[in-house]
């Protein structure tokens, strides 16, 4: 079976991601990392899937594969600093860990956080968009 065709029978049999920490500063509710890799286990060993992910040249690379075949599909995102420092390296290899499991296998989750620094509250972010031909 194609990676394409496990991904799809994974989507179908993971659930959302629990929101399971507080953001005091934002007064929000967030998924941990620990909380998106345990959303996430047990159906991707179901579908024969795993993932792994690495730092690589200020890059964090996501790579999803079968277990059974050739297929992988690879993600970078850029690790975005405020300053140099080993914290801050922590906090954006944390974050970036997440984001990149939570796009790459479709995850419900709702980007509290992204929302209140964007400046967009949850009203904006649910107004239809707009379809434009080509």
């Amino acid at each position: 079976m194609s990676i394409y065709k496990k991904l799809n029978e994974f989507s179908q049999k993971v659930g959302a991601v629990r929101k399971n920490a507080n953001n005091p500063f934002h007064k929000s509710k967030y998924a941990t990392i620990e909380s998106v890799i345990d959303t996430i286990s047990e159906p991707l060993k179901e579908c024969g899937l795993g993932y792994f992910q690495c730092v690589e040249d200020r890059f964090l690379v996501t790579t999803i594969y079968s277990t059974d075949e050739d297929g992988t599909i690879t993600s970078k995102v850029p690790l975005l600093l405020q300053k140099e420092d080993m914290q801050q390296l922590g906090s954006a290899i944390t974050y970036a860990r997440r984001y990149a499991l939570v796009s790459m296998f479709g995850l419900e989750q709702e980007d509290d956080d992204g929302n209140y620094a964007s400046g967009k509250s949850t009203a904006q972010q649910k107004q239809p968009i707009k379809n434009y031909s080509i």
